[in-house]
């Protein structure tokens, strides 16, 4: 796979490219309106195959259980404390397990551990670490999804696969294409399932989301089978 920049300008261009080299792609869609349909893409894809990735440090303090994480990040994936490893947990299940988590340290003794074991995420920007480090000035890496590259200016530029602006392309096209309308737009389907079939080879978890395999219409027959027999009777058959 090959990675190579593209500014916004030279992105835009792809698009037009991919509506049409005519003077209908030149008037029908102006630089501003493909400007957004571009930062549009860039967010979906990464919203469905987290492509961008951060890395961020925090230094514990001392008994302190929920921590702010930092504004490049959008989502949490992974966190280790100290180079060790911590599991995820829901808040409802930390909640439902064990109701004073929150009161607890590392120096708290009896089953509580001797360092952070578990992280919960309390929100978009907080998380939680059990239990809290007593003694404090440790750090934790957080591994997350980074927040979309911002094209602000026609020299703003990104770091993307060939394979990936393919996909980009795609939804762009299935996008623009919602300004034509009827037919135009319905045959840009083919387009938007290229571009999902593309975030799915990326992101395998998505084969296991429900609106996702909808989207793709994976589960049609599925849907389309009868729960029951029609003609059920008593007895073997």
């Amino acid at each position: 796979m090959s990675y190579t920049q593209v500014n916004r300008a030279q992105f835009r261009q792809l698009v037009r490219n991919q509506l049409g080299s005519g003077g209908l792609a030149s008037s029908l869609w102006r630089d501003t309106e493909l400007n957004f349909l571009i930062q549009e893409s860039l967010r979906f894809y990464n919203l469905l195959t987290a492509y961008w990735k951060t890395r961020a440090t925090l230094v514990t303090v001392a008994n302190q259980v929920w921590y702010s994480t930092p504004g490049t990040i959008t989502s949490n994936m992974r966190i280790s404390f100290n180079g060790f490893p911590m599991r995820a947990e829901s808040m409802y299940a930390t909640d439902f397990a064990r109701s004073g988590w929150e009161s607890e340290t590392t120096a708290s003794g009896g089953d509580v551990p001797t360092r952070p074991r578990y992280f919960v995420i309390g929100g978009l920007a907080k998380l939680a670490i059990w239990p809290a480090d007593a003694a404090g000035g440790n750090s934790l890496v957080l591994d997350g999804i980074a927040v979309t590259p911002l094209l602000t200016a026609d020299a703003s530029f990104i770091d993307v696969g060939q394979e990936d602006m393919n996909h980009l392309l795609d939804l762009c096209q299935h996008l623009a294409a919602f300004k034509e309308g009827g037919e135009e737009f319905k045959a840009s389907m083919t387009s938007f399932k290229s571009f999902l079939e593309g975030a799915g080879a990326r992101n395998a978890i998505l084969l296991r989301c429900a609106t996702y395999r909808k989207w793709l219409g994976l589960d049609t027959g599925r849907r389309s089978r009868p729960l029951k027999s029609e003609s059920e009777a008593v007895g073997a058959r």
